[in-house]
């Protein structure tokens, strides 16, 4: 049923007191903290820890940063990753490979970049790995001093990886 409403014409019934339209905001607006939290890191999607599910990554190497901490990332067999960590060695502080599954991620090397030439500048300690075989590996790293003795790490990184054959 068509009805003409001054120079608007509408189709079916008028809503009831208006309730319809509110509701339908309301869900809208719902919808982000209902869903898993997926941001983009360089040429790859993650998904945060809450999520239910994983995002493959597309191919080329995947970069990830401090902020990816506690994500969950699936990457194809081959494909190469690279972490970025801040770091400053002058204190005595160094990023160090707590635990991998060499057979599935395997480390390809390690650099330090300063971020000015001052003496004692913080910079970026980058690891390079390569996914080597399908499977599953947690990836955590600690930033410690090596000479200390036994005192626990003064950070903690950690992500799960996921090698796959193929991308979804």
């Amino acid at each position: 049923m068509t009805m003409k409403h001054g120079n608007r014409l509408t189709c079916g019934r008028p809503a009831a007191a208006g309730w319809i339209l509110p509701v339908i905001a309301g869900f809208i607006l719902l919808l982000p903290a209902l869903s898993p939290a997926v941001v983009e890191v360089g040429s790859a999607v993650v998904v945060s820890p809450r999520a239910s599910a994983t995002i493959a990554a597309p191919a080329g190497t995947i970069e990830l940063k401090e902020a990816d901490r506690g994500r969950t990332i699936v990457i194809r067999r081959g494909q190469r990753l690279r972490l970025s960590l801040p770091a400053n060695p002058s204190t005595g502080y160094q990023w160090e490979i707590a635990a991998i599954n060499r057979n599935v991620l395997r480390p390809e090397g390690h650099s330090f970049q300063r971020s000015s030439r001052l003496p004692g500048s913080v910079g970026a300690d980058s690891f390079f790995f390569r996914a080597a075989r399908p499977g599953r590996t947690e990836l955590r790293l600690y930033y410690v001093r090596p000479f200390s003795g036994g005192i626990g790490p003064a950070n903690i990184w950690r992500a799960n990886i996921i090698v796959d054959n193929w991308l979804y």
